[in-house]
């Protein structure tokens, strides 16, 4: 009886001096797959975020040097919100072609001679004429043609506007708008082009689930690393010995408990690892090579009290890992088999861009799988949206594959013995 009872309760103390011997090549195995994702990420979010900070340059040639065009186009470029992300910048023609054939600049407008004259006197028989690269008629240089008509537009039908009203009041036998009219209409219709960001909301988007392109694909990465990470937990998985399963089933250790034992040391190992993780991205966050606009206000700290929301995402992959490698029998097809269903998964899933370029049945299919709930679950804590829903969905899911589990071992282990 005492070594029935000794064989039972020693059980996961085994396995889990066995996973703590095993630890450092394990940690190792994480170190590489982490290095690897975080060199891959640096290259692509960094090369992003960077285009994302570059403000976009619009040239303006032709006749810029009138008194009227320099004062409007100094107000734009200092009082109005679009000096944020566009820069408008005088030159001459030969200028404005040589730097964009450099790529220095995203367009320029030529100015036609009179212009400015042709919108005082009500004529409008000029245009200003938009240039990109060629070959760069893209999204960007598309944005900008209509910044440019915009520009074209609010200085034509607003200055139109204004004189046509004094030749109005004139032909009506009331004179000329005087010129402290004049100013007082041109002052207020500078305060409404300046003051344009006050008549609309701004709702974000985002890449996916509401999420910046940092914050989404931060979350579908560490997915990745944690769904790869039970390839280095491939040495404790296959010493599993078979012939101590059977002994115990044959002492009364049942399926359920030498599955729990078992688990408990997979779920503790990789517990570290997401510390280890935790440590590492959150110096990044602090350096401000990850940005994710939700934790701005205060990143290291939001970016720690991230991490217990983990432990659901991490217990529903554990188990993940210890049904693929219950279903596999040597080493190399446990390695093949996690490896091509933590890539494929996270790939239906959106881990590597977002899954909306993917057909609707595809995205739903995607949102079902233990990555894209985990993708939903994270998003939902970032974004500070509900997230009863993916939670609940991710405790079923992993009791559905705990089970399962269990009904492996009882097939192999009743099979053997019959």
């Amino acid at each position: 009886m005492n070594e029935k009872k000794d064989i039972i309760s020693g059980y996961m103390v085994t396995n889990v001096r066995r996973m703590v011997k095993l630890c450092p090549a394990i940690i190792i195995g994480l170190s590489i797959l982490c290095f690897s994702v975080l060199i891959g990420a640096k290259v692509f979010l960094g090369n992003s975020i960077e285009e994302s900070r570059k403000k976009l340059v619009i040239g303006a040639v032709g006749d810029v040097k009138n008194d009227f065009f320099e004062s409007g186009l100094t107000a734009l470029c200092n009082l109005d919100a679009t000096r944020f992300i566009i820069e408008i910048v005088s030159l001459d023609i030969e200028e404005a072609e040589s730097l964009i054939r450099e790529g220095k600049l995203t367009s320029y407008m030529v100015i036609p001679e009179g212009f400015v004259n042709s919108v005082m006197y009500g004529d409008n028989d000029k245009v200003i004429t938009y240039v990109c690269g060629e070959g760069d008629k893209g999204l960007t240089s598309i944005i900008m043609e209509e910044i440019v008509e915009t520009f074209s537009n609010y200085i034509t039908y607003s200055q139109s506007a204004i004189y046509a009203s004094s030749k109005l009041k004139k032909d009506n036998g009331m004179g000329s708008l005087s010129d402290k009219e004049l100013l007082d209409i041109n002052t207020r219709y500078i305060n409404l082009v300046l003051g344009r960001e006050k008549t609309c909301e701004l709702e974000l988007i985002g890449v996916g689930n509401e999420l910046s392109t940092v914050g989404y694909y931060f979350c579908g990465l560490l997915v990745v690393v944690f769904m790869l990470f039970g390839i280095s937990c491939n040495l404790y998985y296959n010493r599993r010995s078979k012939q101590i399963q059977r002994l115990l089933y044959s002492k009364g250790h049942g399926f359920l408990r030498q599955i729990i034992d078992e688990y408990v040391p997979v779920l503790l190992i990789n517990l570290v690892a997401a510390l280890i993780i935790w440590f590492v991205l959150s110096v990044l966050v602090n350096e401000g090579s990850i940005n994710i606009f939700q934790l701005e206000m205060n990143p290291i700290r939001s970016f720690w009290l991230f991490l217990p929301k983990m432990i659901p995402v991490i217990i529903l992959i554990s188990i993940m890992q210890l049904l693929i490698y219950e279903i596999t029998q040597n080493m190399v097809s446990s390695i093949l088999l996690q490896f091509i269903v933590s890539i494929s998964m996270a790939y239906v899933s959106g881990c590597f861009y977002p899954k909306q370029f993917f057909p609707e049945v595809l995205q739903f299919v995607g949102d079902m799988m233990p990555a894209g709930v985990c993708i939903n679950y994270m998003s939902s804590c970032i974004t500070g949206n509900s997230m009863f829903g993916s939670l609940i969905y991710m405790i079923v899911l992993s009791a559905i594959m705990f089970f399962g589990t269990i009904l492996l071992r009882q097939i192999k282990i009743r099979g053997d013995i019959a």
